[in-house]
């Protein structure tokens, strides 16, 4: 790029930059960097809660029709409940419900969820909760502490809070550990934190302290998830349901307490000789959709085990056992700084507007979509594997609009020259040639140039007979199909088309712009093409087309390629001999029941990279010269090869006994091949000619020579 360019684009991409900025800081952007932050908990899918000692005990609605009491429940049930679990050996068992008024059923109920409190203040978490009220008048938020019952505080009861915020677009993805109260400025233990606390047998004198970006609890260290707040990132493992649950009817249905009717059947003991409960976090809430304790999660939208779409919002309780299990698992989330961010998508953009100025139109393109399947494939790398978010929209908005910026500059400098080609030719030339065309306007002229290119003829056997069974209709969609698939393999493979005729392609490789190992690209496209054709048969048999038998030759050698026609009409094109010997191996298939036939300059091009046999020396029609043709069998290395091995070496040996007229050698080998390949074409047809030969023998002067009476 000359000098006087180079400001302007250092400019757009300095501007570019500092957009991206501000972009990034708009809510419903902030919104897709979430949205994509679910699609990375999608990718990675479920993760396996067995191992982690958090269970969770759901207020469900088998619950409410089991149980004898109606919502709410006498809070006996939920000493009893929290009894039973510990006699079953859970380490700690935490409600997650805010209970700060006295029982409707009257206080002795409470009194004796007080003294089972006061029983096991070590082991029982019980909920409290921080609300956030503020006037439109004054604008000052202030905060107010909900405690549970002070009957239950004096018992000895632990608490925590179990406030939850949403990020911005409504959904629960962060979790304040230590909630910091600004108007007492206290830090309040969380309700995972002070399960904690029990859990792991932690001093309530412990602090909860924030520094230096870790919350710590004790010896539990806690990243804060980013720059912008305390807060950690919830680690979910899977949708709802993803942790162990155990309805509450079950556990409380005990030899002294009765459900109604049927339920009644004493399920807990049971549960306490499988010591499912045994050194466990239970964690008792409700589940129950009408009890609005059901937030939205990465997991919203989830695939359950026998692949029904579902959308459903996680229980808070179900939240609160994957903050724990992530903290219990060390599986903690952490942000991309934005120092690192901004210098990589820095890096990036001054790459794409680089090559967008460097490469031709395609290859940027393809550069584009590399770099941004390099962000997208580097955020699921760093989300699966060391667990750091970085951001994915901020980057890609800015490299695109880079993108495109430094590309409308560019066509703004040239754009008459570019007008000029593009207007005459684009509709006459593949898109290749007008590449080619704009980076070498000379080429313009009629005429053309001798290189050595690989050339490919491809057609579909009996397609007279097929044409004439189907409806023309179905004729036309069944060809387009063909000839759609067939087309993206060979450009796939860096080829051009250089013509269709009816069901015919020709195409070249190694033109326009040369590339030295085209003979091995025209041989993997024909097998490729043959492979496509298998893969559409079973499409195409639904709709009872009849199946295609495609017939593939390929020659490589020198040829005339460039412009040929008239002053005002012409067409990109090659011509010569090798062209002519081309098609006739296409054709010169059907003699030997085979699909894919090169000539020996093709094959010694090839010969390291796929198993090839000799078909034979042939003389097409309108030559003298014999020409030695080969049958291409696969590639090496791929599924089958080895049999592919064993055929060519062989059917090579017998190849060479005919030719020494060696019959009965020529015969075992052919025989042999035709054990190892079931129905094989070529050995079939060589065994009839040498039974031919040992009645009447080849003249004296044979030089095993065979003459194609067809083109």
């Amino acid at each position: 790029m000359k000098t006087k360019k180079i400001y302007p684009v250092l400019l757009i991409g300095l501007l570019i930059f500092f957009i991206g900025l501000l972009i990034r800081k708009i809510d419903g952007i902030q919104s897709v960097e979430l949205k994509s932050l679910d699609w990375r908990y999608e990718m990675r899918g479920l993760v396996s809660t067995e191992d982690l000692p958090v269970l969770v005990v759901p207020i469900d609605d088998q619950s409410f029709e089991s149980l004898p009491s109606r919502w709410p429940w006498p809070r006996e049930y939920y000493g009893h409940l929290a009894e039973n679990l510990i006699k079953a050996g859970a380490k700690v068992v935490a409600f997650d419900l805010v209970i700060d008024q006295p029982d409707p059923h009257g206080s002795k109920s409470d009194s004796l969820f007080a003294r089972v409190l006061e029983k096991y203040p070590d082991q029982i978490v019980i909920a409290g909760k921080i609300e956030i009220k503020g006037g439109k008048l004054t604008g000052r938020k202030l905060s107010y502490i909900v405690p549970p019952m002070e009957l239950f505080v004096n018992a000895g009861a632990k608490w925590g809070a179990v406030s939850l915020g949403p990020d911005v677009d409504g959904f629960y993805r962060e979790y304040s550990f230590a909630q910091y109260v600004p108007d007492l400025d206290t830090i309040y233990s969380s309700f995972a934190a002070q399960i904690l606390k029990s859990y792991m047998e932690i001093p309530d004198t412990t602090i909860l302290e924030v520094k230096n970006g870790t919350l710590s609890l004790g010896e539990v260290k806690i990243p804060v998830y980013s720059s912008y707040s305390d807060n950690m990132m919830i680690n979910y493992f899977g949708p709802p349901s993803s942790f162990q649950y155990i309805s509450f009817d079950n556990v409380i249905d005990d030899s002294t307490f009765a459900l109604k009717g049927d339920f009644d059947l004493d399920y807990y003991h049971m549960l306490v000789d499988d010591e499912i409960f045994k050194g466990k976090i239970i964690l008792i809430g409700s589940s129950i959709p009408e009890h609005h304790d059901n937030f939205p999660t990465p997991f919203l939208h989830f695939e359950d085990s026998e692949g029904n779409y579902k959308i459903e919002e996680m229980p808070g309780v179900e939240i609160h056992a994957n903050v724990l299990a992530t903290i219990l698992s060390g599986k903690f989330f952490v942000k991309m700084g934005d120092l690192t961010l901004h210098l990589l998508v820095l890096f990036l953009l001054s790459l794409i507007m680089f090559l967008a100025h460097k490469l031709k139109t395609l290859w940027s393109i393809t550069s584009l979509i590399a770099i941004l399947v390099l962000i997208m494939g580097l955020s699921i790398l760093l989300f699966n594997n060391l667990l750091i978010v970085i951001e994915v929209v901020y980057p890609i908005i800015t490299i695109v609009t880079g993108y495109f910026s430094i590309n409308i500059y560019l066509y703004l400098l040239t754009k008459k020259e570019k007008q000029m080609i593009l207007g005459a030719f684009t509709h006459y030339v593949p898109p290749k040639v007008v590449d080619d065309i704009i980076a070498n306007p000379d080429k313009l002229a009629l005429g053309g140039e001798e290189r050595e290119i690989s050339i490919l003829f491809s057609d579909i056997a009996s397609f007279t007979t097929i044409s004439e069974n189907i409806e023309p209709k179905k004729l036309v969609i069944l060809i387009n199909e063909y000839l759609t698939a067939m087309t993206d393999i060979i450009l796939e493979h860096d080829g051009i088309i250089d013509k269709y005729e009816g069901d015919a392609i020709m195409a070249e490789f190694g033109v326009p712009v040369h590339y030295d190992d085209h003979p091995v690209k025209a041989v993997a496209a024909a097998l490729n093409m043959q492979e496509a054709l298998k893969r559409l048969e079973p499409k195409w048999k639904k709709r009872n087309y009849p199946p295609l038998y495609t017939r593939i030759g390929i020659n490589t050698g020198n040829v005339i390629v460039g412009n040929m026609g008239s002053r005002d009409v012409f067409d990109y094109t090659a011509m010569g001999d090798n062209v002519n010997l081309a098609a006739r191996l296409e054709s010169a298939n059907k003699m030997y029941g085979t699909k894919i036939m090169v000539s020996e300059n093709t094959a010694l091009k090839v010969e390291n990279e796929f198993w090839l046999r000799p078909l034979d020396m042939i003389r097409v029609k309108g030559k003298q010269k014999p020409v030695k043709v080969f049958e291409v069998l696969n590639r090496k290395g791929a599924k089958g090869s080895e049999m592919c091995a064993n055929i060519s070496s062989v059917f090579n040996k017998g190849f060479h006994y005919y030719l020494e007229q060696d019959w009965d050698q020529a015969i075992n080998c052919f025989q042999h091949s035709i054990k190892q390949k079931k129905e094989d074409p070529p050995s079939a047809v060589y065994l009839r000619r040498i039974y031919q030969f040992k009645k009447n023998p080849p003249p004296k002067n044979w030089d095993g020579v065979f003459t194609l009476s067809e083109k």
